[in-house]
């Protein structure tokens, strides 16, 4: 169905766009299937000592929570440009 406004349009896109975008920040920063995560955490190794230890970053990495959060808002986007291309539709 072709969008009859110029509105309708730029939300649908606006929504494929922000979809895309979670998408690939959640693949490239690891793909967590937990929640969000703001630090992480790695095994560094004293060079003097040979002891191994925790070493805490900050790093963000978002979870399934900010997946389902931008998911929900592209298919409000998307909802809402279709109430805009069928004004006469009911509720």
């Amino acid at each position: 169905m072709k969008p009859k406004s110029t509105t309708a349009a730029a939300l649908r896109w606006a929504a494929l766009l922000l979809l895309a975008a979670s998408f690939g920040t959640w693949f490239s920063t690891g793909a967590n299937r937990g929640w969000t995560r703001t630090e992480a955490t790695s095994i560094a190794r004293d060079e003097i000592t040979g002891l191994d230890y925790p070493v805490t970053t900050k790093a963000f990495q978002p979870g399934l929570d900010a997946l389902g959060a931008t998911l929900v808002l592209s298919v409000l986007l998307g909802g809402l440009s279709w109430k805009i291309n069928n004004p006469g539709a009911r509720s």
